[in-house]
């Protein structure tokens, strides 16, 4: 199918709102089983399953066309009021806390923040459920505009994912300033666990360096209880992956 004709059906969908949302566990492996859940918010094409696009392809085709910033409008208008919903049905109900990929162009708009604090307010979201992801190469792509993001929602209870860090001695001074509540170590660093390399022992001096900042760590794309050992051994806070649990509908 031609790609032009793929935009067309997705900017429709994207109006008709034919993408679905799915959660994945991150979960704690050395804190208390007490917590709070954790997800990462993944987002799904209604019609990949019938081969309309392969899974993943419709991303670069809606960053090209500029529409990733109207689909991560979706996405987080749809957690909250899946959140808004789910306690009307159960007041009690303890809502996880959501990890929203968001993209570099979404945090370069100006607008955004106030769209989330607004539908935050409507809904009544309680703190501590709404998170938000960011790349590493986003925060040194629009480091300022990243700040601004930040001071306008951690007063509301948002919590920051850095994903992708390596640990190198110029992201430090970053973390220490941006101070984000999560860091997930880069799956290059993480591959080298168990292997006695210099890589691998600098896993657990990211950790180390971490934790004295009040940063929690996150282990993804678990899918071995091999990894998992490796992951609690270095003391890495939480893990996520097909090796803990498989993505769900919300």
């Amino acid at each position: 199918m031609p790609e032009q004709t793929i935009a067309a059906i997705l900017a429709a969908a994207l109006k008709q709102e034919e993408f679905v949302l799915y959660g994945q566990e991150i979960r704690p492996i050395t804190s208390s089983r007490n917590e709070k859940p954790f997800q990462e918010i993944l987002v799904r094409f209604q019609q990949e399953e019938q081969r309309l696009l392969p899974p993943g392809t419709f991303f670069p085709i809606l960053e090209e066309e500029g529409l990733i910033p109207q689909l991560d409008r979706w996405v987080v208008g749809s957690v909250i009021k899946w959140i808004h919903s789910g306690l009307a049905i159960k007041p009690e109900w303890l809502v996880p806390r959501n990890n929203i990929n968001i993209a570099p162009d979404t945090i370069g708009d100006p607008a955004f923040a106030a769209f989330i604090r607004k539908h935050v307010e409507i809904a009544r979201t309680p703190p501590d459920t709404l998170g938000f992801e960011i790349p590493w190469s986003t925060i040194v792509e629009r480091g300022q505009q990243m700040q601004e993001f930040m001071k306008q929602l951690k007063p509301i209870g948002c919590r920051f994912t850095f994903s992708g860090f390596e640990g190198y001695e110029q992201q430090v001074p970053v973390l220490k300033y941006l101070k984000p509540d999560y860091v997930k170590i880069s799956t290059r660093l993480l591959r080298t666990l168990g292997s006695g390399s210099s890589e691998s022992k600098a896993v657990a001096i990211i950790c180390q360096r971490c934790q004295s900042m009040g940063i929690a760590t996150i282990a993804e794309q678990i899918e071995s209880e091999e990894t998992l050992a490796e992951v609690k051994r270095v003391g890495i806070n939480f893990a996520q992956g097909f090796g803990i649990s498989l993505p769900h509908p919300l």
